[in-house]
């Protein structure tokens, strides 16, 4: 129901605002930025060099800011969100950078959904952050789950752990409030995995956070 319900309200804001266009901004600077830290390196970054081809082939490559469709916007950004994911298994400097270009991806939507198209656009972001927080985090309990003695065990520390090092990308989708009290649930609710497992990591990540 809740993927429903995020669905007509793009639909509504779609066909309400017609025609909108995106002003990219916050992403030409992100991908400027990316293009700098490449500059610089003598090695091949292959996946990093693909995201800014990428995210040029958007918002267009030298002076000037291309305005992009709401539905083109959209789904870019959307396949940048699935490119994260795949590199959540990976790691690397491609994953930060992607975090960053993601953010500014956020940050224009949010400008937009305070523009013309009102109310409607607005709805939409803010109930597809509430959905996209909700799915990533219970991404997180999935991935967490381990087999003690034949029995699965849900690893509240590697819970913790995952909210604690994408802490930068949840807050765009969630208040600070809401997330200290998922972890603070969590960290009440903690039972070791295996007899003597040191319960620092988290606290580490924390602390830094």
């Amino acid at each position: 129901p809740q993927h429903e319900q995020v669905r007509a309200a793009w639909q509504a804001a779609t066909q309400q605002g017609r025609g909108i266009l995106i002003d990219p901004t916050a992403v030409k600077v992100a991908l400027g930025e990316t293009g700098k830290e490449l500059s610089k390196s003598s090695f091949k970054n292959t996946a990093s060099k693909s995201l800014l081809a990428q995210g040029e082939g958007m918002v267009g490559a030298g002076p000037g800011t291309r305005m992009v469709p709401l539905d083109e916007f959209r789904a870019t950004m959307q396949d940048l969100g699935a490119t994260i994911g795949r590199l959540e298994r990976k790691g690397g400097p491609a994953l930060g950078r992607a975090k960053s270009i993601y953010k500014a991806f956020w940050d224009d939507l949010d400008h937009a959904a305070t523009g013309p198209a009102g109310a409607t656009l607005k709805s939409a972001v803010d109930m597809t952050k509430r959905e996209m927080a909700g799915d990533t985090i219970s991404e997180y309990f999935t991935s967490s789950m381990k087999s003690v003695g034949g029995v699965m065990q849900l690893d509240v520390d590697g819970v913790i752990t995952k909210i604690a090092k994408n802490r930068d990308l949840l807050s765009r989708w969630l208040p600070k409030e809401d997330i200290d009290e998922v972890v603070t649930t969590l960290r009440q609710n903690i039972t070791p995995l295996l007899p003597g497992l040191a319960k620092t990591s988290y606290e580490q990540v924390l602390d830094a956070a």
